[in-house]
């Protein structure tokens, strides 16, 4: 399955590599309160459509853009975010990417067991199921130490709080504009911890890069709903014992 996952999200980069290089095709929109390339997200979406429903029998799809979409039994659940990283994508920056997270009858973020995040600027595909393990253009990828680094979702009702109690724990404080790829590093390894608490993300901002999380023992997270559905999310992720030592300053229980 994992060779499904990979090649859809490479078909959808490769959509939206083509918009970002040549600066066409964006519509910029307003859905709800938040702001996105929606031309540029559905293209991406329909390339990656079209390579499951070719390759799988069933599926049921959760998508940022279509919401649910099922084929065949649907015994199969899928969570896609065709393009995290949207806002910088439209103010072309390149740090974006595809993600798409599976597993079988899951109906929680928890039960998922498969991903794929491909980045479509460096062609950088990152994948992680039970059989390989975590493999970066499939090479083996071993995990890298850890910066004292937390990144900070910084856009709209972003919290003082949320930048204030990482600093009191002694760590930088950044922010990515990809929230996906900033919890992806801390899965990784290579930042200490992710924190947004706006109450603003998807289920599909954050289900890909927390099943790579599954594979870093020193890895954890605190979501305040973990079932897959439309529901927007607070997330507090990190490596060892960041995520217990930050949720009080947040005034989150564990």
């Amino acid at each position: 399955m994992i060779d499904v996952l990979a090649k859809a999200v490479r078909s959808g980069g490769a959509v939206a590599r083509d918009y970002f290089l040549k600066e066409a095709g964006l519509e910029v929109v307003s859905r709800g309160e938040l702001d996105v390339s929606r031309r540029a997200d559905l293209a991406v979406e329909d390339a990656v459509l079209e390579v499951l429903k070719a390759e799988l029998s069933g599926a049921t799809l959760l998508s940022e853009e279509r919401g649910w979409v099922k084929w065949g039994d649907g015994e199969l659940t899928l969570v896609l975010d065709p393009l995290d990283g949207s806002g910088n994508f439209a103010l072309g920056i390149p740090y974006f990417a595809v993600m798409i997270a599976a597993g079988f009858r899951a109906e929680s973020i928890s039960q998922l067991t498969h991903a794929a995040i491909y980045f479509p600027v460096t062609d950088t595909l990152y994948t992680a199921d039970p059989e390989r393990g975590v493999l970066r253009n499939g090479s083996t990828l071993r995990l890298r130490a850890s910066e004292d680094v937390v990144f900070v979702e910084l856009g709209k009702s972003f919290s003082l709080e949320a930048v204030d109690a990482p600093r009191r724990l002694g760590y930088k404080v950044k922010s990515s504009g990809c929230a996906g790829c900033s919890i992806l590093t801390t899965a990784l390894g290579i930042s200490k911890g992710f924190i947004d608490i706006r109450g603003r993300l998807g289920v599909w901002d954050v289900a890909a890069p927390l099943v790579f999380g599954k594979y870093n023992p020193r890895f954890s997270y605190w979501i305040d709903v973990d079932r897959i559905s439309t529901k927007r999310v607070r997330i507090v992720a990190g490596l060892g014992d960041f995520v217990k030592k930050v949720l009080p300053l947040l005034n989150l229980d564990i």
